[in-house]
């Protein structure tokens, strides 16, 4: 819900009169992993409480909240949702710093467990993401098979493969390529092509579910993070908003081999 958060604190800086706070008291099991500023914490009892609207929904919410704000009403809407794209970009990049520097960052347990995973130092390395679907039509499986990358069949593969070697081979040569896949059975294979890379070391969960394994929330987290702090992100095939998120929090080189243009990619976020 990353995305929403940051759309909707746009919306507020953009929104007279409007004040953007965060409540966590919903998951608990989260709050180790993050840090709220102190001015942006919710501790009141909500007024209104929407859980998962649809779009038509939020866009009607968030004309209640402009009108509220021009009569000087108060209330308290809590709203929980991973919509996104109701604000201008050029609003969204404008306030995104303020975002990532005060109201919402990463707490000391990631720092500490990203380097203790991979010890490399920030904004040097380079990050490929290969999304493979594999997680997400096992547990999820509204996300539809659109997604999936068939990793057992030798021409995908290979396909795979090419687009690694074209993304890699202007790069510098003592830059560290770090890559990630929700998919061990083609991180298997690729290490065998490309025994110079580094693997990211992952347990694939989902934070909107529960944990399934002790560990994975905090894998999974550090790993967006850890992405965050590269010097490039390059997604390799499939879309994927893990990786194109974690590159717009951190304000870092986006690449897409399915979108060499980022035009068709920016989309999923305008």
């Amino acid at each position: 819900m990353l995305r929403f958060m940051m759309t909707m604190f746009a919306f507020s800086k953009e929104t007279p009169n409007t004040r953007f706070m965060i409540n966590m008291s919903h998951r608990p099991d989260l709050v180790p992993y993050f840090t709220i500023g102190d001015y942006y914490k919710c501790l009141a009892t909500p007024d209104t409480l929407v859980r998962m609207p649809s779009r038509e929904a939020l866009q009607s919410i968030l004309h209640d909240i402009k009108r509220d704000a021009q009569i000087n009403e108060n209330r308290v809407i809590y709203i929980t949702s991973n919509e996104y794209g109701f604000v201008p970009w050029n609003n969204l990049e404008r306030h995104l710093p303020e975002f990532r520097n005060h109201v919402f960052t990463f707490s000391e347990n990631v720092h500490n467990n990203m380097v203790t995973i991979l010890p490399l130092p920030n904004q040097n390395y380079t990050c490929l993401h290969i999304r493979c679907g594999d997680y997400a039509i096992t547990n999820m499986p509204r996300n539809g098979s659109e997604k999936r990358l068939d990793v057992h069949n030798p021409s995908v593969v290979e396909e795979v493969c090419k687009n690694i070697d074209n993304s890699v081979s202007s790069r510098e040569k003592n830059m560290p390529i770090v890559l990630h896949s929700d998919s061990e059975f083609l991180k298997d294979i690729l290490k065998q092509h490309f025994p110079h890379f580094l693997f990211y070391p992952s347990t694939i969960c989902h934070i909107a579910e529960e944990e399934p394994v002790e560990g994975g929330y905090l894998s999974t987290i550090t790993e967006f993070f850890f992405m965050a702090n590269a010097k490039e992100i390059i997604q390799i095939g499939k879309y994927s908003g893990f990786s194109h998120i974690s590159a717009i929090y951190g304000n870092v080189a986006f690449i897409s081999t399915e979108d060499p243009t980022n035009h068709k990619i920016m989309k999923y976020f305008i």
